[in-house]
């Protein structure tokens, strides 16, 4: 019997050879947890930006793989400069490994455009605070674009190297 209570902790009582257990499941959305059970019944369930924030961490609780799929599918599709940084972050916390690339490749590809709206975030906020998540994320973004650049120009002079020493 499942009871949703207002605290979103979900009780489940099981009786199993006259044993009454009671396994308190925390820290679970109601919505998300309802989603899940009915996909347990149904095998269908309706991803969309208003519940994917909860569903993925919930299904990642829960081992639910293909829910967690769905939701990655659904965020690598919603990706953009304004969110692509957020979304890595989201992946990251949750050990979404091939979000996070695709979320890495995305911000590499658009840095650019990735850059200007991180400025304009950062500018926008700096009256209300910047949160911690977002710049970590464009620090890490900075470095790691700065040694990607210093590995291209590295191999770059070692093949130019190699050009001269065989037009000698």
């Amino acid at each position: 019997m499942f009871s949703f209570h207002s605290n979103y902790r979900i009780y489940v009582s099981v009786v199993l050879l006259d044993i009454d257990v009671q396994v308190a499941i925390r820290d679970v959305d109601e919505a998300a947890m309802e989603l899940l059970v009915d996909f347990c019944y149904t095998s269908t369930v309706v991803v969309e930006e208003s519940n994917v924030q909860t569903l993925l961490p919930a299904a990642c609780l829960l081992q639910l793989a293909e829910i967690q799929d769905v939701c990655c599918e659904f965020l690598q599709k919603q990706l953009d400069p304004s969110n692509c940084l957020g979304i890595r972050a989201f992946a990251d916390t949750h050990a979404c490994r091939d979000l996070l690339r695709k979320a890495d490749k995305y911000t590499q590809q658009h840095f650019t455009s990735v850059i200007q709206k991180a400025l304009h975030t950062c500018n926008s906020s700096l009256g209300h605070g910047l949160s911690e998540v977002a710049l970590t994320s464009i620090i890490t973004l900075v470095c790691e674009t700065c040694h990607a650049i210093m590995l291209m120009i590295t191999s770059t002079v070692g093949v130019e190297q190699s050009h001269c020493a065989t037009a000698n």
